[in-house]
């Protein structure tokens, strides 16, 4: 059906995997991230930047995928099938205390990211014939607000280190996904419309704000394949390929401290996390044998 079509769209990137990040600024706590187990299954877990010390947070017959540290590292958000329709959830970085946020029936809600003061979370949902991106409050309660009331796909949505811009993907103009920037302000989108940062024939998407705000990270599809790239927060320069690899990269999050990033590449033919510095030099994986993608990289508590 077209709403199955559109979940799909909304869910996955081509066959890898697709975002939830965040870029608040502090010491560089854990990364979370997905691993896919057997029958379709995928729980969420957690280890040290070295790759020690992983941890599993949850345990389900389900999917649980897409997480991302609240500003404060406090809180995880992430995506759950586990009631029969895809909800946000949040749960305490060890996994404990698990929140379901929504539960709206048919609608199938995605890419959480937190705003830098916690109250609120950003996320798309497949809604208007295409999909849009919303904001609830992050303890579930209110209505949630659309932010992009658009006849197109919107996604992948993150919020600037200072609250006041939200960075998107959109296809609204020519069916081709480019980043975007809007307020975050509901209020300031009915006269601000939205600001289009790139404009490839090839798909940009995944974006995500360095923490101190001034650059975005991104994955392009430009170069016939995935790559990591980074821009100015405004678009103005031409965006760098920090990846430059033949295969699949894709999920950049920076690092607290802002001086690495973390992604997923599927390089040495399984998905796994890497991390590199934020100029694309000195990578190396931190997991191996399976499937993880989805890191998100949270300050320390």
């Amino acid at each position: 059906t077209g709403a199955m079509i559109l979940l799909a769209g909304l869910l996955m990137l081509t066959a890898g995997p697709e975002p939830a990040q965040a870029a608040f600024p502090g010491l560089n706590g854990s990364i979370v991230y997905a691993k896919d187990l057997d029958g379709g299954n995928s729980e969420i877990y957690t280890m040290r930047p070295d790759g020690t010390h992983k941890k599993r947070l949850t345990n389900n017959k389900t999917k649980d995928s897409m997480p991302a540290f609240s500003p404060n590292g406090r809180r995880i958000a992430f995506v759950s099938n586990r009631s029969g329709n895809y909800d946000l959830y949040t749960m305490r970085p060890d996994g404990t205390h698990k929140k379901r946020l929504t539960n709206n029936g048919l609608v199938s809600e995605v890419n959480p990211t937190f705003s830098p003061d916690g109250k609120q979370i950003a996320y798309a949902a497949n809604v208007n014939d295409g999909g849009d991106i919303f904001a609830l409050s992050s303890d579930g309660s209110g209505t949630p607000t659309n932010l992009t009331p658009h006849l197109s796909v919107e996604g992948d949505p993150a919020f600037s280190p200072d609250g006041t811009k939200i960075a998107f993907k959109s296809n609204r103009l020519g069916g081709n996904d480019e980043i975007y920037v809007m307020n975050a302000a509901p209020e300031n989108n009915t006269t601000n419309l939205p600001i289009r940062l790139t404009n490839e024939l090839a798909g940009d998407v995944d974006p995500t704000f360095s923490p101190d705000g001034t650059k975005i990270a991104f994955t392009s599809y430009r170069d016939g394949n995935s790559e990591i790239y980074v821009m100015n927060s405004t678009g103005a320069v031409p965006p760098t390929n920090l990846t430059k690899n033949p295969a699949s990269d894709t999920d950049p999050a920076f690092s607290p401290d802002g001086k690495k990033l973390t992604f997923t590449s599927n390089r040495f033919i399984e998905w796994d996390i890497f991390v590199m510095n934020s100029d694309g030099s000195g990578w190396d994986h931190r997991t191996s044998v399976g499937n993880y993608y989805e890191p998100d990289w949270g300050p320390r508590p």
